[in-house]
């Protein structure tokens, strides 16, 4: 069984946040992707419902705004006479939101080519709720980096598990999906947990 979400609560990577602070060139392209991650997450729940969404031009957005991005870094990142422990904890966090986009892009494919609509109708408030917790925790991103502010964020835990339990033996093809969440959940905490946590707070509406 996959381990709680709260891991991440205390997870080694806590010590990288001293050592990451994002400076504007950065700022610019990690902000462009996670307002794209954003509005993907929101097509995506729109399409879940059933309601007309773009969802394949959102992704297609979604690449391609990464692909820009990639071209403000990581370049400046490796350039001679950068502090050693910065570039660590930089090349990190751009790993990291690279998993976010691979299990993002994962998870479109199954969804698309394996799952049916009426499966999907089964479990459509557990999916729903899946979805709202990316959002939260995108916006948090989101935040930080447009303001330098912290967002109280309500907890995140127990959706993707009590649903992966409930579909082991069922329909593979949408265990297959939410594991695929399972892995963009991990990866936004790990995300937030580089953070520098000395920041004034703010509520999460």
């Amino acid at each position: 069984m996959r381990k709680p979400y709260t891991r991440w609560l205390s997870a080694p990577w806590r010590h990288m946040n001293v050592l990451f602070w994002p400076v504007e060139a950065f700022k610019e392209g990690v902000l462009t992707v996670l307002r794209c991650e954003r509005a993907y997450f929101s097509a995506l729940s729109e399409s879940l419902h059933g309601a007309s969404s773009p969802l394949e031009e959102v992704r297609l957005n979604l690449m391609k705004e990464i692909a820009l991005a990639r071209g403000l870094y990581p370049e400046w990142v490796f350039a001679r006479g950068f502090n050693v422990d910065l570039r660590a904890s930089y090349r990190y966090f751009l790993l990291t939101l690279d998993r976010v986009h691979d299990a993002i892009f994962a998870a479109h494919e199954v969804l698309m080519q394996q799952v049916e609509p009426e499966i999907l109708s089964h479990f459509l408030p557990e999916l729903q709720l899946i979805i709202r917790h990316h959002l939260a925790l995108v916006e948090v991103l989101i935040v930080f980096f447009e303001t330098g502010a912290w967002v109280d964020l309500s907890s995140t835990n127990g959706d993707i598990s009590s649903l992966e339990q409930r579909l082991q033996a069922s329909h593979p093809h949408l265990l297959l999906w939410v594991r695929d969440q399972a892995d963009i959940r991990d990866s936004l905490l790990q995300l937030i947990m580089t953070l520098p946590t000395n920041q004034p707070k703010e509520t999460l509406c």
